[in-house]
């Protein structure tokens, strides 16, 4: 009996020690597999932190992105226009109503108020009436107040004279006649037909240029009321004449005494005898440097 009994403990004892083989297996296994999940769980929180990583500079390159589209934006909105044309006597204003035929956006801007006066002969010259011919402005200018010109007669100081007939060119190319119109009066009808295709600025004086990157990008200035303003495009037109600005701050500009004329005039009334003719007489006089001459010439219209 007693044997029977060791016997079954005996086997009892092979059957626990077996079962806690199995265990232990089991333990290491389990061990093993916590080990090797804390593996992938460092690997996994690796790559999540690469992929942030990835990502937060993905955003930041989208900041960037975006932040450069909004300058972009912001650049193309401060570029209003396509030309800035500084000056609105003849020049600026042909030149923007050739830019409208060309579909670009213009501004006109002048320190004066129109309509005002310009010193001048008022004499329009052959070139500045085909101008205004291809312009279709002609039909207009027949209507201001001003003298068809037909005849022109040059002088020189010796007297001999030269007589040029406008209507009796061979060549059709060449203008019929000419015209002489003050100048409040033409350049004021100019502008008025500028201004139907053209933004205008009235009584700014321009003070400089806007430059970006080395290039011009518009101008600034101050209107008669004292507010300053900037204004940008893509193409900054100088018109504004002997004393430019533009040309001054572009470095373009010179006065060379030796081509430097001084311009008078004068009005009479109740003249009479007057023909469909101008005369242009040249001549020369001493000044105050015996060695050098200067050149006077003087219009009668």
């Amino acid at each position: 009996m007693y044997k029977r009994q060791e016997l079954i403990g005996q086997k009892r004892s092979v059957v626990l020690k077996k079962q806690e083989r199995v265990l232990l297996k089991k333990i290491e296994n389990t061990k093993s597999l916590i080990k090797e999940t804390q593996k992938n769980e460092a690997l996994t929180i690796s790559q999540l932190s690469i992929i942030k990583n990835q990502i937060s500079y993905r955003e930041e390159l989208i900041r960037n992105y975006n932040a450069q589209i909004k300058k972009l934006d912001q650049n193309i909105n401060d570029i209003n226009h396509d030309v800035i044309i500084v000056g609105a006597g003849p020049a600026g204003t042909s030149a923007a109503l050739y830019a409208n035929k060309l579909g670009l956006k213009t501004v006109l801007i002048d320190k004066s108020r129109f309509p005002r006066d310009k010193i001048c002969g008022d004499a329009l010259s052959g070139k500045s009436v085909k101008i205004l011919d291809d312009l279709g402005l002609i039909d207009g200018l027949n209507n201001l107040d001003g003298s068809i010109i037909k005849r022109i007669i040059f002088a020189n100081p010796k007297h001999s004279e030269c007589e040029l007939f406008l209507d009796k060119s061979l060549n059709k190319e060449h203008i019929s006649h000419g015209y002489v119109i003050p100048r409040n009066i033409f350049d004021n009808y100019m502008f008025e037909q500028a201004r139907k295709v053209s933004d205008v600025e009235q009584g700014f004086s321009v003070s400089d240029l806007l430059i970006d990157g080395g290039k011009v990008i518009g101008v600034k200035g101050k209107s008669r009321e004292g507010s300053e303003k900037e204004f940008k495009g893509s193409i900054v037109f100088g018109a504004d004449g002997p004393n430019s600005i533009v040309s001054k701050r572009m470095g373009l500009y010179s006065m060379d005494m030796e081509h430097t004329a001084v311009g008078i005039r004068c009005y009479y009334e109740n003249v009479g005898e007057l023909t469909d003719q101008i005369e242009l007489h040249l001549s020369l006089i001493h000044i105050s440097e015996p060695t050098r001459l200067r050149r006077i010439s003087y219009a009668v219209f």
